[in-house]
């Protein structure tokens, strides 16, 4: 966790949405006067959708919370290779701390 709390401390605003045509797309709209509304599926033709989509890396960090949360259970340890461990590790922890307010993976 050495890595974890030294970037931690270095954070730096991460931008959760990505200008691309593929992807989840946020669940954001607007209506012709540019009022923001969060996903009014009931009248959802009368709105603009925002044209962001998530970034692929935040979209993955809720791996972890859609596994095992819904199940109640820990993870023992989670293996990662060294590149990916600020993409995605560190926000799946980050994301199930603040969801959750605990961390799912014991090492």
């Amino acid at each position: 966790f050495f890595f974890f709390f030294t970037w931690i401390k270095n954070i730096n605003n991460w931008c959760i949405s990505r200008k691309i045509n593929w992807g989840t797309k946020i669940p954001i709209f607007f209506d012709n006067e540019f009022n923001i509304y969060i996903y009014k599926y009931d009248r959802i033709e009368k709105f603009f959708h925002l044209k962001e989509v998530f970034d692929t890396w935040y979209n993955s960090s809720f791996w972890i919370f859609f596994n095992f949360v819904k199940n109640n259970k820990i993870l023992d340890i989670i293996l990662s290779g060294f590149d990916i461990i600020f993409y995605w590790i560190i926000k799946m922890i980050i994301i199930n701390i603040l969801i959750k307010k605990n961390l799912l993976i014991k090492k």
